[in-house]
């Protein structure tokens, strides 16, 4: 019987990457089974893999699980997701060769694991081709805005992360101030994108996306309140996000438009995933 790996990818965009990642070291390393990427479609990430990326050759990718029972699952169980309880073990435990290991696992974790090297990050996503459609995008504005590594890149998160904010708008006004390279901002934000463009003119830019993360209900980002009118009362919203196919695809090139300029990587998933993808120059 053949071995199965199934990599469950949850949550946004980057975090999924990450899941991908623990998966794939895990199998490299210790298990050499046939790999599923399971990439549901939720309002974190409303798109399918396929969207965003070629299939390479030795796996598969699915957005519907009839039966995540067939698999026995390691990593960590989380309250919002009570279909990958109970857990065997925890991703750690897998990470032996010398134990013997059923025939079908899935992994439920994504927060990289401290044994993999950036440089193996980065080698696991760079299997990943993007859509023609997003290189097309990409390569576009690069070549029109003249994205290059004297390019500053910088990252202006407005929207799900609260907790990695801390900075307003002045402190990147004087970041820009004071220097006299030019600037790729990316925001899920267009007003901060366009408020710095105009304060700025002919020094900053940035890609308009088609489609921005938005909320769900009135209120705020993370662990809101809201008040839910299918229901008719109001309900906690862990994350009060919808980030729809469009605005996932515009991410993406975002991001590797991101890592094609010079940037400081932060705890945000989103720089970590642009820059394993950045061109080691």
């Amino acid at each position: 019987m053949e071995r199965k790996l199934l990599i469950y990818c949850s949550g946004g965009m980057g975090n999924r990457f990450n899941s991908i990642i623990n998966g794939l070291y895990f199998n490299d390393k210790y298990f050499k089974g046939d790999v599923i990427l399971y990439w549901p479609n939720e309002l974190t990430c409303d798109c399918n893999f396929t969207d965003l990326f070629e299939i390479p050759s030795n796996m598969s990718a699915i957005n519907t699980l009839d039966k995540l029972g067939d698999f026995n699952i390691f990593g960590k169980y989380s309250n919002t997701r009570p279909e990958v309880s109970p857990v065997v073990g925890t991703f750690d435990s897998l990470l032996n060769s010398n134990i013997e290991y059923p025939n079908n696992i899935a992994t439920v974790t994504d927060t990289p694991h401290n044994n993999i090297s950036n440089e193996y990050r980065a080698d696991i996503l760079k299997r990943f081709t993007p859509t023609k459609y997003i290189r097309d995008e990409v390569n576009k504005f690069c070549e029109d805005n003249s994205i290059s590594l004297d390019t500053l890149g910088l990252h202006i998160r407005r929207t799900d992360g609260e907790f990695l904010l801390g900075r307003p708008d002045d402190h990147f006004i004087s970041q820009i101030k004071n220097s006299n390279s030019n600037f790729f901002i990316c925001s899920d934000s267009y007003e901060t994108e366009n408020k710095l463009k105009s304060l700025f003119p002919g020094r900053v830019s940035f890609r308009k996306k088609l489609s921005y993360t938005e909320k769900r209900h009135e209120g705020g980002w993370n662990n809101a309140r809201v008040f839910d009118k299918n229901q008719n009362k109001e309900i906690n919203v862990k994350y009060n996000v919808k980030i729809s196919k469009q605005a996932v695809i515009d991410g993406l090139i975002d991001i590797l438009i991101l890592s094609k300029t010079n940037f400081n990587n932060s705890k945000s998933t989103f720089c970590n995933a642009a820059w394993y993808l950045r061109d080691n120059k």
